[in-house]
């Protein structure tokens, strides 16, 4: 999913996409724990596998992209 996605998503944005359309649907609780499994996997890959992202503000949530992106802006 991150691979497609249009622009950096969060580990929010990420826990949707996955748990959309699933029956029956996840609990509060299930859906908190898969969130912080998404971001400690992403936090592992930082720097190898996906790219943080910082909002232009500096405030909000952080994106994450896939780290092949950095190669292919580069070689524009």
């Amino acid at each position: 999913m991150l691979r497609t996605a249009e622009k950096p998503m969060t580990a929010r944005e990420m826990m949707a996409a996955v748990l959309d359309g699933r029956e029956p649907r996840a609990t509060r609780e299930q859906e908190i724990d898969l969130q912080s499994a998404i971001l400690s996997l992403m936090r592992n890959r930082s720097g190898k596998l996906v790219e943080v992202v910082y909002p232009a503000s500096g405030t909000g949530p952080v994106g994450w992209r896939p780290a092949v992106q950095i190669e292919e802006n580069l070689l524009k």
